[in-house]
């Protein structure tokens, strides 16, 4: 549109089949565009390289089993930001600001699966989804029993996808603002022989009790947390066990040696691919 964004209006009312139609032809300019330029891509997906996924895929690997089932999700209390009320500005609301990452979780994990098998990566198949609005159900409570933070104008602020892929198997995913808590990001894995629950951020390894706000009012715990009160999940290393140190150090070398990242250009077209095949779904019911 030729509209400056400022003046955009309710752009997520837009029909999903046509953003989903235009989705398509970016990713394929981009694609075009990167395989003409010889440009290295890097997506920045940082649940790939996060510590508790690498021992999963150790674990997998070892075990030569099936992945069957995946279950995983972001989620917190609401963004603080003004830009995530809007769909102009961030292109979707808890399913593109939160699930992406989940999404794009899965989508590698069995992109991987299938190459170490028999060197046959496994797509995405179809998806089904639904989305909502959940502030429009607080508007009768009163403050001291709402802790969202989220003030969505015209996106959601919960999803829900169930995506198959091309083997039959299925992964859920939840992305939301309607989290207390501090940010939690997870993924349990189900497969024929083993059963492996991570958990990304909102771990345990660190607890720490305060009977008010005060003690720990210098003191970081977790991101996205209401209050330091009572007990916190105070993690000790955040940026490191959601994989940022792993995800830089993957890029340097994958730039420096001309060769393609973990989490590539791949990645990011069949993750934002997924994202507005959602949106379609829970538009169209």
């Amino acid at each position: 549109s030729d509209i400056p964004i400022e003046e955009r209006q309710n752009v997520g009312l837009t029909d999903k089949k046509i953003m989903f139609k235009e989705t398509f032809k970016d990713c394929e300019r981009i694609e075009s565009a990167f395989k003409k330029s010889g440009t290295i891509f890097c997506y920045a997906e940082n649940f790939v390289y996060a510590p508790p996924i690498i021992k999963a895929k150790e674990l997998l690997e070892s075990s030569k089993g099936k992945i069957l089932e995946m279950r995983c999700g972001e989620g917190h209390s609401g963004s603080h930001s003004k830009f995530a009320a809007e769909w102009k500005y961030t292109g979707g609301g808890s399913l593109i600001r939160q699930a992406s990452h989940p999404y794009g979780l899965i989508i590698h994990l069995k992109l991987w699966e299938g190459k170490i098998k028999d060197n046959k990566p496994i797509y995405p198949k179809s998806i089904i989804c639904t989305v909502a609005k959940c502030r429009d159900l607080l508007k009768d409570l009163p403050r001291d029993q709402d802790f969202i933070r989220s003030r969505p104008v015209d996106v959601e602020d919960w999803s829900c996808g169930i995506i198959t892929f091309e083997d039959g198997t299925n992964a859920v995913v939840f992305g939301t603002d309607i989290t207390v808590g501090g940010m939690e990001n997870w993924i349990n894995i189900y497969s024929s022989n083993t059963r492996i629950e991570c958990k990304i951020t909102n771990n345990n390894s660190v607890m720490a009790y305060a009977p008010t706000e005060k003690q720990f009012e210098n003191a970081y715990t977790i991101e996205k947390s209401e209050t330091k009160a009572g007990w916190s999940v105070a993690q000790p290393d955040e940026e490191w066990m959601q994989g940022y140190p792993f995800e830089f150090q993957d890029f340097f070398n994958a730039i420096t040696s001309n060769r393609q990242p973990i989490s590539d250009l791949k990645l990011a077209i069949l993750t934002t691919k997924v994202m507005y095949a959602a949106y379609l779904s829970a538009e169209s019911g």
